[in-house]
This record gives C-alpha cells, sequence and structure tokens, in this order.
C-alpha cells in the first residue's frame, strides 16, 4: 500500500467530515497512560537506491559466497520500482500501429516473372 501524505487543509477537511474537532478526540477512547507522548525514534528516508545498497550490505553479511545460479542473464542489478509502472501502460506493450485496410493493400499490380 502506497503512503499518500495529506495536508494540513486535507486533514482538517476528514476530521470535519467525520464529526471530530481534533485529531486528539479520535483517540480519546484510549486511555491516556497508553498514549505515545514522544516523537519517534525513525532513522531519515533514504532513496530508493540506498534502500537497496543497504539490504544489498545486509544479505551479504548473512550469505557471503554465495552466488546466483539461475542463469540466462538473471543477476542483480538496479531497476528502479517506477519502470514496472511504466511498462505497464499499453503504449509500451508493442510498437504495432493499426493501419486501416486500404492503407494495407497496394494498388500496384506486382510485377511477373516470366
Amino acid at each position: 500500500m502506497r503512503y499518500l501524505p495529506k495536508s494540513p487543509a486535507d486533514r482538517e477537511e476528514m476530521l470535519r467530515e467525520i464529526g471530530a474537532p481534533n485529531i486528539d478526540e479520535l483517540f480519546s477512547h484510549i486511555p491516556a497512560e497508553y498514549r505515545f507522548k514522544r516523537d519517534l525514534n525513525v532513522p531519515r528516508q533514504m532513496a530508493e537506491s540506498e534502500i537497496i545498497d543497504y539490504f544489498k550490505q545486509r544479505s551479504e553479511e548473512m550469505a557471503a559466497g554465495f552466488g546466483i545460479m539461475l542463469g540466462a542473464g538473471s543477476y542483480y542489478h538496479y531497476r528502479p520500482v517506477i519502470i514496472d509502472s511504466l511498462i505497464s501502460r499499453g503504449e509500451f506493450f508493442t510498437a504495432y500501429i493499426r493501419r486501416s485496410a486500404s492503407a494495407n493493400s497496394s494498388s500496384a499490380p506486382l510485377p511477373s516473372s516470366g
């Protein structure tokens, strides 16, 4: 599932739609002693290539010396996630261009051989 951040205006509109005056009202049924009151200790965001490099390094630490034995061009290579979205678009499926029947048939006679 994708994360789609909401603007403050979007959040206010959603709260207004459900009838909550603020975000704290949504969680008011949770006892105060169980609510998280400090910021999360979350590392900074990383670019897609940095995430791939990070997990590649972790996997090398755990499986050093193992190689890919699939063959047929199967090997580690970087491919951005956006590629999946692009290649699933209809205009990238084929280079075939539909032409009308009149454009496909030629009115010029074929040369005879003899």
